[in-house]
Parts: structure tokens; C-alpha cells; sequence
């Protein structure tokens, strides 16, 4: 039986080399392109419950205490008018339009944006 000489060797080793540096470029593209869709999909989720949030209490609520009021409260009912009444204020990201908001999977490590292309 005979093996590669060391030329042939070489040759495979180079040549399995430059696909895997070539791949490693590509690996990293492909991986800030899905955490854009990732960014693009956690905005589209806020952007549908603050549109339900809209359909289903009409405008949006003011806050107290840096918190939104639009919760059902002991004293919520509906007036003569289809307006709703007595709503408290919520925990932020603890209600039933969004079990808790999205967050960059990068953000300990600073805000920092550029465009490659």
C-alpha cells in the first residue's frame, strides 16, 4: 500500500487550509446577518404589540411612576361610550401583550453600529 509523499501531503494541507480560511470570513458574515434579522424580528414583536395594545385600548396610555397605565384593575369597566376605565399602572414587559421585551444578545458590550458594506 502507498501513502502521499510529502509533497502531495502539503499540497491537501494547503489546499484544506485556504477553504477553511475562506469559510471562516463567511461564517462571520453569516452570523451578523442573523443577528440583524434577529434585531429586525425583536422590533417587528414590539411594533405588533403596541399596534394590539392600540386595537384593543384605543390610544396609548399615559404613565405613572415610569410606568404604563393600561393594566386591568380592581375598578376597570367599560363606560357608555366603549372606553375603558380604571386601568393601573403595569410592570413594564409583564403583561399580556408581550411575555417580556426582546434584548441584543450584544448589549453588555456597548452600543457600537457600523455598515460594512
Amino acid at each position: 500500500m502507498k501513502f502521499f509523499t510529502r509533497k502531495e501531503l502539503l499540497a491537501v494541507i494547503l489546499i484544506f487550509s485556504a477553504i477553511i480560511l475562506a469559510s471562516l470570513g463567511n461564517f462571520k458574515v453569516s452570523l451578523r446577518r442573523a443577528r440583524d434579522v434577529q434585531r429586525k424580528n425583536d422590533i417587528r414583536s414590539v411594533s405588533d404589540a403596541l399596534v394590539k395594545y392600540s386595537e384593543d385600548f384605543g390610544p396609548f396610555p399615559l404613565a405613572e411612576d415610569g410606568k404604563i397605565v393600561g393594566c386591568q384593575g380592581p375598578e376597570t369597566k367599560i363606560d357608555e361610550k366603549g372606553r375603558i376605565t380604571g386601568l393601573v399602572a403595569c410592570e413594564w414587559g409583564r403583561d399580556a401583550l408581550a411575555d417580556k421585551l426582546p434584548q441584543d444578545p450584544l448589549f453588555k458590550e456597548g452600543y457600537l453600529r457600523a455598515n460594512p458594506t
